[in-house]
């Protein structure tokens, strides 16, 4: 028995005879002087009071439930055969999506219906199981297919989101300069805007491929002079809202 053990036990000991002791006394079965029995009667409650607050202390009487940490989950990115694929050929994944979906309800009715058929048709039980068979697998296919398309569907609307987020900074620059910014005025002040204006003509094909995107308002206004030409805008010169409306209408016809 280790010295805990013995500890515990003396101590119960102790508390059972002092206990014993004082409630005989109390009773007058033992014969003890007031003054002594008034003391072993402090002693017991205090042993009591002692024993209470410890058993207290030690107990959990309002459990308490910790919610578990958030696990984070990373972005899983697209498979490798996907990741070549060009902007013309994501937009014709994406189009073929409502045809599969429609196409998915269409067969899951001819799979109830068929299965209403088997249940009801004594007649042509062969022929009506092979039908289901080819109908389910069919089935099996096309969601196969739609699983497919919904991880690229998923990459490109966060590469569509990432462009129209910066328009948005676009224009609320604009806004900072009023309704329009003439990259021939105090132009040092403007090469944020002039390199987000270059990559969004980037984006959308009207920069030569072999030019690489740069903060030189110059240059840059030279491409917005040449993009509101061939929109044929009244007034050229000047980057306002409506321009940055053209090149998000180019950038969602392009994709």
């Amino acid at each position: 028995m280790d010295r805990e053990s013995w500890l515990f036990y003396v101590v119960l000991f102790i508390f059972t005879v002092t206990a014993i002791v004082t409630l005989l006394g109390i009773i007058q079965k033992l014969s003890i002087k007031e003054q002594y029995l008034n003391k072993l009667f402090t002693t017991l409650v205090l042993e009591l009071v002692t024993a209470v607050l410890y058993m207290f202390s030690q107990t959990d009487f309002f459990g308490t439930y910790h919610e578990p940490d958030m696990i984070v989950l990373a972005r899983t990115e697209l498979a490798d055969t996907y990741a070549d694929r060009s902007a013309q050929e994501i937009a014709d994944v994406l189009n073929e999506l409502p045809e599969m979906q429609r196409k998915l309800q269409q067969t899951e009715q001819e799979v109830t219906q068929l299965t209403q058929v088997l249940q009801l048709q004594q007649p042509g039980y062969d022929e009506v199981t092979l039908a289901l068979a080819d109908t389910r697998k069919q089935l099996s296919q096309l969601q196969l297919q739609l699983t497919d398309t919904l991880p690229y569907k998923s990459k490109y609307m966060a590469l569509q989101k990432q462009f129209l987020v910066r328009m948005a900074h676009l224009n609320a620059l604009i806004s900072e300069w009023g309704t329009s910014i003439n990259f021939r005025y105090r132009p040092e002040e403007k090469k944020e805007v002039a390199l987000l204006l270059q990559e969004a003509l980037k984006e959308i094909g009207f920069m030569d491929a072999n030019l690489l995107p740069d903060d030189d308002p110059v240059k840059s206004y030279e491409l917005l002079v040449a993009y509101q030409k061939k929109k044929r805008f009244s007034e050229v010169g000047y980057l306002t809202s409506a321009v940055v409306a053209f090149i998000i209408q180019d950038y969602l016809a392009v994709v």
